[in-house]
């Protein structure tokens, strides 16, 4: 059996319902919806997987499932005015994938009708980010909507994952847990992109450079989505916030010392001290077009195996489960893209050859797909948070979306 064989019989085998569960979110929702694993650990929604869970689902003629799970994310909003984590996570959201959701599926059908079902929810969770995760330099970041309880409980929870340091128990416990509920919002969870001298998860201080690049797509996307459906005066709207951010993106997210994108400390006015696979955004969501900064990325980050979340930074640091060597299908997917977009196709070709590789070599061992792997060995990735599970999800679906470029 291939992957793909696999990954059609199996798309049937991760689909949840929820109508008429006691207490559920979704009780009150006819509709089924697709979880990132078969039968462990992942068999919730979760918002930021089903984005690319819905990639593979279309190529593989599945819409029906796909406009499900979008009736699920545009449910979620207009029920709590953001699309939650997960079905069962409700204080914070992830990274707001919606728009180019919904973007996707429109080019797959050029169903006109269903633009105006789905873009005022759009709308709704757009506006969310603006008013809830904006920062003093007028770029977002990721946040949390956590309780007082919620957050004393989360205190303990990641300390058994992340064991932290002295000088970090000495820091104000609400403010350092939202620091990491934050990163938790940004789906990256656990990583050190926001290192410190005293604070190896200082998210709240960095104006976030993903986050803003699909921010940045959304804005674009809604504003060509609006002009179609007629809605003129809010597609210029749209059309006016994304060239705003691009121009803030490029203000303060670029090093021009580097020549590079990254996060942005604007606490201490410097930028992140890790290269990660955040940099490779601009180039994917039409930010930037420079060709030697996206290859100095792919550079910095492309290992034996596939493209590292985060770069080498020694033996002596203690790396987390979206840190070296970990090779994670969505950095893959934007990693793919952003080659493209500037031109670098041959570097392209080694993303999607060197991906499709791992994954047919691991698949040929272990019968399965997994929801992350070492870059660097190209096997199953082995992190200490918990325990690398089988996953359909995001790696299937961007395993589809590689063999049909």
């Amino acid at each position: 059996m291939t992957v793909h064989e696999f990954i059609k019989e199996n798309w049937i085998n991760t689909v949840n319902y929820a109508y008429g569960r006691e207490n559920h979110p979704l009780k009150d929702l006819d509709r089924k919806f697709t979880v990132p694993c078969i039968d462990t650990l992942f068999i919730d929604f979760f918002y930021w997987d089903t984005y690319f869970t819905n990639i593979g689902l279309i190529i593989d003629g599945l819409e029906d499932q796909a406009q499900q799970n979008l009736d699920v994310m545009k449910y979620l909003c207009d029920k709590y005015g953001y699309i939650p984590n997960a079905d069962h996570i409700l204080t914070r959201s992830q990274p707001p994938f919606f728009t180019r959701a919904i973007y996707d599926y429109y080019i797959a059908t050029n169903d006109k009708e269903l633009l105006k079902k789905y873009l005022p929810s759009a709308i709704t969770e757009l506006k969310f980010w603006d008013k809830h995760r904006k920062t003093s330099i007028g770029l977002n970041a990721y946040g949390n909507c956590e309780t007082k309880e919620g957050i004393d409980w989360y205190y303990k929870e990641f300390d058994h994952r992340l064991q932290y340091s002295q000088t970090e128990k000495e820091l104000d416990k609400t403010k350092f847990c939202c620091d990491l509920l934050a990163i938790a919002e940004s789906g990256w969870d656990f990583n050190l992109r926001f290192l410190t001298d005293k604070n190896r998860f200082a998210t709240y201080s960095f104006a976030h450079l993903d986050l803003n690049c699909i921010l940045y797509d959304a804005e674009v996307k809604l504003s060509s989505m609006l002009k179609t459906i007629g809605e003129n005066e809010q597609s210029d709207e749209f059309a006016k916030k994304a060239k705003q951010r691009k121009d803030l993106i490029n203000k303060y997210l670029f090093d021009k010392e580097k020549g590079i994108y990254l996060d942005y400390n604007f606490v201490d006015n410097s930028f992140s001290r890790v290269v990660s696979a955040a940099s490779f955004y601009p180039y994917a969501f039409g930010i930037s077009d420079d060709a030697e900064g996206a290859k100095k990325v792919f550079e910095k980050l492309n290992l034996k195996f596939g493209i590292s979340a985060g770069e080498y930074l020694g033996d002596q640091i203690k790396y987390f489960q979206w840190d070296y060597p970990n090779m994670w299908p969505t950095n893959v997917y934007v990693a793919y893209n952003a080659m493209k977009n500037v031109r670098l196709y041959e570097n392209a070709e080694i993303i999607k050859n060197e991906y499709i590789s791992t994954v047919d070599n691991v698949f040929n061992k272990t019968g399965k797909l997994w929801e992350k792997y070492n870059a660097a060995t190209g096997d199953v990735s082995i992190t200490e948070e918990y325990e690398t599970p089988p996953m359909m999800g995001w790696t299937a679906g961007v395993y589809n979306y590689l063999i049909n470029e």
